[in-house]
């Protein structure tokens, strides 16, 4: 008989424990999957579609992973088991030859001893083994699982394809290893009976079973933290951890499920139970398939909310797909009578800190820049409304404050809920000819539909703005058209600066080596803006960024750690017809950006929930721009798989008060200290309760839908 299989059970009591498993399994996931969902969704539809569709994946994961187990363990009879079976022949044999005062007895028992201690040389040897083949396993799967993330990279750009490829060569290395496992471990038993045969005393009780359980054990819990740390957690820096808690439930319910199957000795309690796991399953099965059909909000819900729930979700429908099937009211803005409609031109710069702009005083060589924003509206503090791209963004062209975006990550984006609308999206409907070029196709389209392109009706990525530039001035000569034109431009080169000027020594100051990366942006901003006023039609420019940068200044070198002014303040250019060239000295948020789109565009924006903002259009045509201490504007920092702590940013006037979870609240007059080094919530306590009554209504984060 196969070596394998010689301990593993048949007939029916395979099947039996086969179906035990099975059952757990299910029992396992419909468990795990309704917490999950009464955690992140509370108690509704979405909570029921979540289970479904995680279930649809993790019962029968479980139940061949369970399976795998219990065959490893009947195959792989424990050492210590063999070991605590010669001890306890050993002891018995000793004591009847102790009984025994006979020189006869006492032979029997020597040879008892020496059996023994033969015994527990055996057990060494194949603890030794099995322990020598799990370091290796772990070796080599880490290999395989370096392998496969780099095949995957190379083949594919699309994060799914990637991850499929990269757990097929970890899937086919996982069976070569187990295949390999009794030669392996054979081989390693006789190198450590040979050297038990050969060495020492001292060498003989190095080989005891316990030293060499504890030396193997500390090797492969090593070799597994070395896997981890240079391999698998890299290779998974952009999932989302929350399905800890999912994980707990699944291990705790099968285990008491399967555990206590076989102490259910009456058949009518099996088939109870088993019945009730059963009737459960159904039900969940079949309200996820109607919801499939006549609630997609639900499924939305879920596939947004929940980690596991939602990443199954997301691998089993087409989001993109729904989208086509959910009505949208209101989608086209309500025209106002009589009004001129010009081009519209949105350009954002990937983490461009307005104090290193000429704009604001800053060093960066920008002529072009300050150039343009001569002949246009400057706003002095104009806020992100978050620190992070796959969050700000969003919260621009939505005009939704960032905490009320729903969606998904993706990679380092926010796939976003098919439920919001974008502003293309708006002057699609109103009759705008579209169009958006952008940087990178995972932040905004491309094959992980992330749904930024959203409404664009002309799309297209390039890397360099070179490029983006080769690609927005053949648009603006190509389409000469009637139709007013909405155009959507977004610059990536800030963000890499670190990259693309390196430290030369361990202390290099970090600010001249950004500086040098706004200017290489700023060559490319000139043609873009010579095109746009060589088109002979009336066009509304904005011009601004997603967040800023650390670079030092508390500790953050980059962004998305902090709701300081470092990463939050970013520079707010706006040009056109009927808008005076001028500084504008109160705090805004970008949140307002879009609705002053659409308003200068000659459209009502939508009013509140639908967008957050107020529209900047009346305070830009104003005769006289509103007083600085008039201003609000609120960001926010959405915990997530790389964020672990949320928090909200208020400003009013001078005054910025920053709230962190877990942290006590900050205060700080940014303008008498720029640098917002000295907190002054001790010392003004009644203005912390003020700021913080007005900052509590905006931490809801309720969704527009």
């Amino acid at each position: 008989m196969v070596p394998w299989c010689r301990d593993m059970p048949r007939g029916e009591g395979a099947m039996a424990s086969v179906g035990a498993t099975a059952l757990a399994a299910v029992a396992a996931a419909l468990a795990a999957g309704l917490a999950e969902g009464v955690l992140y969704v509370g108690r509704s539809l979405a909570t029921v579609v979540g289970a479904g569709f995680a279930a649809l994946y993790a019962a029968p994961l479980g139940f061949t992973l369970a399976l795998l187990v219990q065959w490893l363990w009947r195959a792989w009879r424990p050492a210590w088991q063999v070991s605590s079976d010669a001890d306890d022949a050993a002891a018995a044999d000793a004591d009847a030859a102790a009984a025994d005062a006979d020189a006869a007895a006492a032979a029997t028992a020597a040879t008892a001893a020496t059996a023994a201690t033969a015994a527990t040389a055996e057990a060494g040897a194949r603890v030794a083994g099995a322990l020598g083949f799990a370091l290796l396993a772990v070796a080599a799967l880490g290999g395989a699982g370096w392998l496969g993330a780099s095949v995957g990279a190379a083949l594919t750009k699309s994060t799914a394809l990637a991850a499929l490829a990269a757990g097929g060569i970890v899937a086919a290395s996982a069976a070569l290893v187990l295949a390999c496992a009794r030669p392996v471990a054979a081989v390693i038993a006789n190198a450590a009976r040979a050297l038990e045969r050969r060495g020492t005393p001292r060498t003989t009780a190095l080989l005891s079973p316990h030293r060499v359980l504890a030396g193997a054990a500390a090797l492969v819990v090593t070799g597994c933290a070395a896997v981890w740390l240079v391999v698998i957690g890299p290779a998974t820096a952009q999932i989302d951890y929350g399905f800890g808690g999912y994980l707990i439930v699944y291990v705790v319910v099968f285990a008491v499920t399967r555990a206590g199957w076989p102490r259910l000795r009456q058949r009518r309690l099996r088939v109870g139970l088993a019945l009730v796991i059963g009737v459960h399953a159904l039900a969940v099965a079949g309200l996820t398939g109607y919801s499939r059909r006549a609630q997609p909000v639900a499924l939305l819900s879920a596939w947004g909310a929940m980690p596991v729930g939602g990443l199954a979700t997301e691998l089993t429908i087409d989001v993109a797909r729904l989208r086509r099937r959910l009505t949208l009211p209101g989608l086209a803005p309500a025209e106002r009578e009589g009004a001129h409609h010009p081009d519209v031109v949105l350009v954002t710069i990937d983490t461009v800190r307005a104090d290193r702009t000429p704009l604001h005083g800053g060093p960066a060589l920008m002529p072009n820049l300050a150039t343009f924003a001569a002949g246009a509206a400057v706003f002095d503090w104009a806020f992100a409304p978050s620190n992070a791209t796959r969050r700000s963004l969003p919260a621009i062209v939505t005009g939704l404050d960032a905490a009320r975006i729903r969606g998904r990550v993706i990679g380092w984006a926010l796939k976003v809920d098919p439920r919001h609308v974008l502003l293309a999206e708006r002057f699609a409907a109103a009759g705008y000819t579209t169009a958006g070029f952008f940087c990178c196709s995972q932040f905004f389209g491309g094959k992980e539909q992330v749904g930024l392109d959203r409404g664009l009706a002309e799309v297209g990525y390039k890397r360099d703005a070179k490029g983006l530039n080769r690609l927005a001035l053949r648009f603006l000569a190509r389409e000469k058209s009637g139709r007013p034109r909405f155009l959507w431009l977004h610059y990536y080169e800030p963000h890499p600066w670190d990259r693309t000027y390196p430290p030369t020594t361990p202390d290099d100051d970090p600010r001249p080596r950004y500086d040098r990366t706004l200017a290489d942006i700023d060559r490319s901003l000139g043609p873009l803006f010579a095109a746009l006023g060589d088109t002979g039609r009336e066009t509304i420019i904005a011009v601004t960024s997603d967040h800023g940068e650390g670079l030092g200044d508390h500790g953050a070198l980059h962004h998305n750690t902090d709701l300081f002014n470092s990463q939050l303040h970013v520079p707010l250019i706006v040009r056109g017809p009927g808008i005076p060239a001028r500084r504008m000295p109160a705090p805004v948020s970008l949140v307002e950006l879009a609705p002053a789109l659409l308003d200068l565009a000659g459209f009502e924006p939508p009013a509140p929930p639908t967008m957050d903002g107020g529209s900047l259009a009346a305070a830009l045509r104003a005769a006289t721009p509103p007083a600085f201490e008039t201003g609000v504007a609120s960001a926010v920092m959405v915990a997530d798989r790389s964020v672990p702590h949320g928090g909200r940013a208020l400003v009013v006037g001078r005054h910025k008060l920053i709230v962190i979870e877990g942290k006590p609240p900050a205060l700080f007059d940014y303008l008498a200290d720029p640098g917002e080094l000295t907190n002054l919530a001790p010392t003004q306590p009644d203005l912390v309760r003020e700021l913080r009554a007005r900052m509590d209504p905006l931490a809801t984060g309720r969704p527009p839908f």
